[in-house]
């Protein structure tokens, strides 16, 4: 985790895989004879996250961006925000060639990461790691700049602005085309 820090901005990464959030396994609650626990004629459930990477990825998210937010000498971000996020995902071995071209990637490899998870449910897991946390909540962010890239290290790079003129989206979307290009 390697933060960085602007003014009324913070920018961090947390390396490693980011975690999705979005789906839940639900399942139905027993009792000790084995039966469905019922109430009002319904089968009472119990609900939870079906990324088992997601709480340690979120704590990571947390503790990088408040680290960076202590170097910037702020409690917390009140105001509206904008987000930038460049999800840099790894190469899968099959872009490559093999034996001594296995340095080389092939001409098929596509320039752009299309398949799951999808970005936007790996940015939900940023947004709801900082909650109450860098700021009361993710419903403060008012502008989103994603990107998604392929790069050598799978990491999240996260840049935070308060917004405070129309020039504050303009930096960040710039932020995140130069982020997401150079990887």
């Amino acid at each position: 985790m390697k933060p960085t820090s602007l003014g009324n901005e913070i920018i961090f990464t947390v390396f490693g895989k980011p975690a999705t959030q979005g789906s839940k396994v639900a399942r139905a609650l027993y009792n000790k004879a084995g039966k469905p626990i019922m109430k009002n004629g319904r089968v009472l459930t119990s609900t939870r996250d079906s990324n088992k990477r997601l709480a340690s990825f979120r704590q990571d998210v947390a503790v990088s961006a408040m680290a960076e937010l202590d170097k910037v000498g702020v409690d917390s971000f009140s105001g509206p925000l904008a987000m930038g996020v460049v999800i840099v995902r790894k190469r899968p071995k099959g872009h490559f060639g093999t034996g001594r071209n296995s340095q080389i990637l092939k001409p098929s490899a596509p320039e752009w990461p299309t398949t799951r998870p999808d970005e936007l449910k790996s940015v939900r897991a940023v947004e709801d790691a900082m909650t109450g946390v860098i700021y009361a909540d993710d419903s403060q962010i008012a502008h989103h700049a994603i990107h998604t890239v392929y790069g050598d290290v799978a990491k999240t790079i996260v840049l935070l602005r308060e917004l405070r003129t129309e020039d504050d989206l303009e930096v960040v979307d710039r932020w995140s085309r130069k982020t997401a290009m150079n990887r």
